[in-house]
């Protein structure tokens, strides 16, 4: 449905689509939202097959103005979040993520944080689960003498030292053991553990190691020795790959069908932190730039710790994008970063051979380029007509989502109003029908059981947007037919995507043939 233009702002902002449901379908941003929205119905024969889909299904366009870009592009990433419209790319973590917060409160504790809570105070991470970030923060409390009580140190002195005192591991501030300077060196530490930088804390470390042992303080000489210790296992966690502190992030894609695998690595001071995994549903066919913007703008909004750099494969335009100022975007041709951009991109390319496992997905991915199609095959929908000269004749459809039926989702069609055994014919009343119900999913693919009259019959009365992703397949030869091309193709009966058609095929015959009977049983009665 054609908005009305005239009650759309000119201003900056973000647009949203809805279905005729009331679901929001797609969030954009816009310096003019008047022109951008408007540009979806002028230019829509310009438009991918995927956008034309998502259009035929606006019912009404709402909007968010705001003051300037910066404003819309932080307002749409919050958004998109926040309802995850099916036509946007919405980031889904394989990971529970992490936080270590270092909380701001007078004398500040630190804690672990799920990736979904935001506490008030300075954020490092994601780390790739909450587990891995308790145990960096078990073994910090190791290193450093920090405050784990939740009294509220506002006022002192607030009730006496605890355990944690005696045992070293709290420099009491409960009783002003310690003032806000001195505890703020800790602090200080701690923050350069985090980041990596643990070379003159660990050579602090051993001189007083041995400064206590000269003093024959042999207690504390343990102490500081189980403190080093558990330094060091924070620092074999993480994995030197530079000996420059190089502060980036790298990140590269996989795509299968529709599905996309975007993997993130981190480098934190020359060292190699954790791998994020996402999917990502690219409904739309967006091209990689696309991709890495969109990303970009969900990943970075609010992140403490943002690199110096960050390594893609592919050129994007920054200006359209959250990033500061000072962040550079590097497209390496060769050298280390090309070659941890290789090591993205394997990550990537393991998590969506895993995602194809299933057998299904690999022939539909053949059958998508055999066809040419634009998307990937996710919905097939499959035709049949059954009658015995013309009598009770009944139009089957019947669904594969991922290549597996999807009965559910099954729909049976009564023929009206057309005498005698007229195949081609039914089966364009069955297609015209079934256009019209915008509310089912639109299909990736139509089989029609039948040759070119049933093709060349249905072909008219089919969307736009329909009318390049429909074939027919001949029982006698199984030929596949498809529009505007005269020869037809021929697989060999074994081949793999001909035995999967045919099934198809014959899943929709058998659904046609059981309704028919019952028509014709009734008609008995």
């Amino acid at each position: 449905m054609k908005p009305n233009f005239n009650k759309i702002t000119t201003q900056p902002g973000i647009y949203f689509f809805l279905n005729k449901n009331g679901d929001i379908i797609y969030i954009g941003k816009a310096k003019n939202i008047f022109k951008r929205v408007k540009s979806y119905w002028q230019k829509g024969s310009e438009l991918t097959e995927q956008k034309q889909q998502m259009v035929s299904e606006i019912s009404k366009v709402q909007f968010t103005v705001v003051d300037n870009e910066t404003e819309s592009l932080l307002l749409e990433a919050s958004q998109i979040k926040k309802y995850q419209p099916k036509y946007n790319i919405v980031l889904k973590d394989d990971k529970n993520w992490g936080y270590i917060v270092i909380l701001d409160e007078p004398f500040p504790r630190i804690v672990v944080t799920h990736g979904r809570q935001r506490r008030k105070g300075q954020h490092f991470g994601p780390y790739t689960s909450t587990l891995s970030a308790r145990t960096t923060v078990r073994f910090l409390h190791r290193v450093l003498p920090l405050r784990t009580c939740n009294r509220n140190l506002s006022h002192l002195p607030k009730g006496k030292i605890c355990l944690e005192y005696h045992m070293h591991r709290c420099p009491g501030p409960c009783e002003k053991l310690i003032n806000n300077n001195d505890y703020k060196k800790i602090i200080d530490s701690a923050k350069k553990i985090l980041r990596g930088q643990t070379k003159d804390i660990e050579k602090n470390l051993r001189t007083q190691i041995s400064t206590a042992s000269k003093n024959k303080n042999f207690e504390l000489a343990n102490i500081k020795k189980k403190q080093l210790a558990a330094l060091q296992r924070i620092k074999l966690k993480q994995k030197i790959i530079s000996q420059v502190n190089i502060n980036q992030d790298i990140i590269n894609l996989s795509s299968i069908g529709q599905k996309t695998i975007l993997t993130l690595m981190t480098v934190r001071k020359g060292i190699l932190g954790d791998k994020f995994n996402f999917t990502i549903d690219n409904k739309l066919s967006l091209p990689d730039k696309e991709i890495f913007q969109n990303f970009i703008n969900q990943f970075y909004t609010h992140k403490a710790d943002l690199p110096k750099n960050i390594i893609l494969p592919t050129k994007i335009n920054k200006n359209q994008t959250l990033l500061e100022k000072n962040i550079k975007i590097i497209l390496p041709q060769r050298g280390k970063n090309k070659d941890l951009l290789a090591l993205v991109k394997k990550n990537a390319d393991l998590v969506a051979d895993r995602m194809s496992i299933n057998p299904n997905i690999k022939k539909l991915l053949s059958l998508q380029k055999l066809l040419k199609l634009s998307g990937f095959p996710k919905r097939i929908e499959v035709y049949d007509i059954s009658n015995i000269s013309g009598e009770h004749a009944v139009g089957s459809m019947v669904v594969f989502n991922n290549g597996q039926i999807d009965s559910d989702q099954y729909r049976l069609f009564k023929i009206k109003g057309i005498p005698g055994p007229n195949d081609a014919h039914m089966m364009a009343q069955v297609l015209s029908r079934r256009s019209k119900h915008s509310e089912w999913t639109t299909p990736d693919l139509i089989i029609l059981d039948g040759g070119k009259p049933q093709l060349n019959t249905v072909m008219p009365v089919l969307p736009k947007n329909w009318k390049n992703k429909i074939i027919a397949l001949a029982k006698k030869e199984e030929e596949i037919f498809l529009p505007g091309i005269k020869k037809s193709l021929k697989l060999t009966k074994s081949n793999p995507i001909s035995l999967m058609l045919q099934n198809m095929r014959n899943q929709a015959h058998k659904f046609a043939i059981k309704n028919y009977r019952k028509q014709h049983q009734k008609n008995w009665l």
